[in-house]
């Protein structure tokens, strides 16, 4: 599924409230007066980025108002100047996704060398939303301790956020872990997720899942959300990638998971486990040219090892001919011989239904199905002698499914001039995930698959004028999700239907791939169904 979406966002507004349309940066306002309580027009009210050094300026309006919008989440300096008065300066303002910070300046006589310096962060009070969330910063999703390496499921921490998903897929490659999130209730699947703005889902999965050291905040909304925002019938999760700022920034991780190192679960009994998982990863963060463009890259690899166990009943090497004298039942209790009946034999009479065993257990070749011993060419020998007398479960072994997963991602901030600001981001994540087969044949296909996402995303912002701000927003989405088993593939289904070969050759040709049909015989065999979700090219 291939997706491309543009935005386009206009802010028109006499420095009243901050409006926009599924915006997830943040917003600065304000008032400036005198200390007796009137408005100052014209003071030149300047915010920069401390991090960046970037800087925007506005004026205060004829009602003292100010307005900064489009405002990415960090820290924050904030400073008021106008003759005949001390300069304002408002430090450690943390401005968070989709906050609304109020800071108002009260201007003071005096020369404008002299500064009123103030330290202590004010308080985020929203005025003009009405949604409840709660954002995570990046001390929080850098420092918890998340094995699953999955930002989206750090909104866990909400209270009102649960995780609905029953198969345990919660790794960054498995593409369901951020649409089963459940936002205040039956929400799961319905939620909109974006990521630096921009659509992140296809259908009910989730495209990109950035790393967790490239992720700058996590935010959850819960309904009813704001009118900015559609194509939600549940919540709104929205994750901000980190920037790259003035000074470099970087960092190195390793988790190695092998049970060589651990304590042994049962001295008595040991076993050889299979389990091993390895992440590595780096960030860095840097400026390319100073209080202009600045560059963020994130990479991270996993492999991961986790046993399998193929648990069979297979037919004997007596069965496999027909002869079923040695097979034995429990009925109540008690092991006896397992007959088998001849089907031509049946006979009703009345609620009566009587049919003949085979003469000595055993079926004559001449009336064995085709169909059955096609299959039964695939079908391997046991590896042992069952859990009891009847042989059940003669086939035991374990294997280790692997995979193999890089991530990166790599976000370029460029601060052409106070009018113009401009982001651009390309991310990536690609996974193998491969399975043996040690019996060699297309029925015992244990399945693989492959789970890929590209991203491309651009955003820029145009001050047009005091009181107009167009922001231009596009992205591109290419995700891939499909079972992949070369081994188990098949040209047609000719052979296991002799009388009918051509049946299925019209729903063939609907098909991508066509796989070696299921069974069920003592256990799963071949492929009753995969799936497969990827664009058409």
């Amino acid at each position: 599924m291939l997706r491309v979406t543009f935005t386009i966002l206009a802010l028109l507004a006499p420095f009243s409230s901050f409006l926009s349309a599924q915006e997830l940066r943040g917003g600065v306002q304000g008032l400036v007066t005198d200390s007796t309580g009137s408005v100052v027009v014209g003071a030149r009210v300047t915010l920069q980025n401390t991090n960046t050094g970037v800087q925007t300026v506005r004026e205060s309006s004829a009602t003292g108002q100010y307005l900064f919008d489009f405002v990415s989440p960090g820290s924050y300096t904030l400073g008021v100047e106008t003759q005949g008065f001390r300069a304002f300066l408002q430090e450690n303002i943390l401005v968070q996704t989709r906050s609304d910070l109020t800071v108002n300046a009260r201007l003071e006589l005096g020369q404008v060398s002299e500064t009123l310096r103030i330290t202590e962060s004010p308080v985020t009070v929203q005025f003009t939303k009405t949604t409840m969330d709660t954002t995570l910063d990046t001390k929080m999703s850098n420092s918890l301790p998340i094995i699953h390496r999955n930002p989206f499921l750090l909104l866990q921490l909400d209270p009102q956020v649960t995780f609905t998903s029953t198969s345990g897929e919660q790794s960054p490659f498995h593409h369901w872990a951020g649409s089963r999130l459940d936002v205040g209730g039956g929400t799961q699947l319905k939620n909109d997720i974006l990521v630096d703005g921009s659509p992140n889902t296809w259908g009910p999965k989730t495209n990109y899942v950035p790393t967790m050291d490239s992720v700058s905040e996590v935010n959850v909304q819960q309904n009813a959300t704001d009118a900015e925002f559609g194509h939600s019938a549940g919540g709104i999760i929205s994750v901000q990638m980190k920037s790259g700022s003035n000074e470099w920034h970087g960092s190195a991780y390793y988790f190695g998971r092998n049970p060589l190192l651990n304590a042994r679960p049962d001295s008595t009994t040991p076993t050889l486990s299979l389990v091993r998982h390895n992440v590595w990863g780096f960030t860095s963060g840097n400026p390319i040219v100073k209080n202009k463009v600045f560059n963020f890259f994130s990479y991270e690899g996993q492999n991961l090892r986790e046993p399998v166990n193929v648990i069979r009943t297979l037919p004997t090497a007596l069965e496999r001919e027909g002869d079923f004298s040695k097979s034995l039942s429990v009925n109540a209790g008690q092991t006896a011989l397992k007959p088998v009946y001849d089907p031509w034999t049946t006979r009703v009479d009345g609620a009566n239904i009587t049919r003949t065993p085979f003469a000595g257990n055993v079926i004559p070749r001449a009336m064995m199905d085709q169909a059955s011993l096609r299959f039964l060419k695939d079908i391997w020998a046991p590896n042992g002698a069952g859990d009891d007398a009847t042989g059940v479960n003669n086939f035991r072994l374990t294997i280790a499914r692997v995979y193999q997963y890089y991530n990166y991602t790599n976000r370029t901030d460029w601060n052409i001039n106070d009018k113009w600001k401009v982001f651009g981001r390309v991310s990536r994540f690609h996974t193998n995930v491969t399975s043996p087969n040690p019996p060699g044949t297309p029925a015992a296909s244990t399945g693989g698959s492959e789970r890929n996402s590209l991203t491309a995303v651009g955003d820029t912002v145009w001050t047009a004028g005091p009181r107009t701000v167009v922001d231009i927003r596009g992205s591109y989405n290419k995700p891939v999700d499909r079972f992949i088993d070369p081994i188990a593939e098949v040209q047609s289904m000719k052979d296991f239907w002799t009388s009918n070969p051509t049946w299925f050759d019209s729903y063939a040709k609907s098909l991508p791939v066509l796989y070696y049909p299921g069974l069920q015989l003592g256990g799963n065999f071949g492929r009753g169904s995969y799936w497969y979700s990827a664009p058409d090219f």
